[in-house]
């Protein structure tokens, strides 16, 4: 099951958010990302979080609409956007679609972002979307698809990755090393429809980007 958790972040283009939206099998609301629901028009599975985000007129709505809220405490270990991811894992989701979860807010991205690893630990394949970027975790192998001409970069989330070998980027890699504090991955770029990379040991970061 491929579910969609909605978070609160910087949404712009709703067209393009309906276009995400009608290929999960459903969407969970992390607290104030159901303001973006609400406006896509889409109904979730539930809502979940402190709720000091989502709009009354919102929650409202959904209440009305048989929508089952979660309600946690302001001050709590986890995030409202972790909360949603573990009952995203609950409801057996093998695949989680991050939405609305970059923004202005550069300490929400990156512990955004380490949500992937807290998902990987889960057996579950995560992807923060965004109207411009798509980024993923990947151990051991990873197929890269797009458009010849895109650009990826590939980071460490571990403190090493080593053993990289790739396929079909422009800048290749055979037998190579990413270390934390040297982002030489940055802005590589897709030369075929997809591009394989398979590393020995270390988590990597993918982020395939478009202006």
């Amino acid at each position: 099951m491929r579910l969609g958790v909605m978070a609160n972040g910087a949404i712009s283009d709703y067209v393009w958010l309906k276009s995400i939206c009608v290929q999960l099998d459903g969407l969970i609301c992390a607290d104030g990302g159901a303001n973006h629901a609400y406006v896509a028009g889409f109904t979730p599975k539930m809502i979940v979080g402190d709720l000091d985000s989502v709009k009354p007129e919102v929650l409202k709505y959904y209440m009305e609409l048989g929508v089952p809220v979660h309600r946690f405490a302001v001050e709590k270990d986890e995030t409202d956007l972790q909360l949603a991811l573990g009952e995203a894992i609950e409801l057996g989701a093998k695949q989680i679609v991050l939405l609305g979860a970059v923004g202005n807010r550069i300490d929400h991205v990156l512990g955004n972002i380490s949500l992937l690893v807290f998902l990987h630990t889960h057996g579950v394949k995560g992807v923060i979307l965004d109207e411009h970027n798509e980024l993923s975790l990947a151990e051991a192998e990873v197929t890269i698809n797009g458009t010849p001409g895109e650009e990826v970069s590939l980071l460490p989330l571990t403190a090493a990755v080593t053993g990289i070998w790739t396929e079909n980027l422009k800048y290749p890699m055979q037998g190579g090393e990413f270390k934390l504090g040297n982002p030489r991955g940055i802005s590589n770029v897709l030369m075929a429809e997809s591009a394989r990379v398979t590393m020995e040991q270390g988590l990597l970061l993918v982020i395939k980007s478009r202006d």
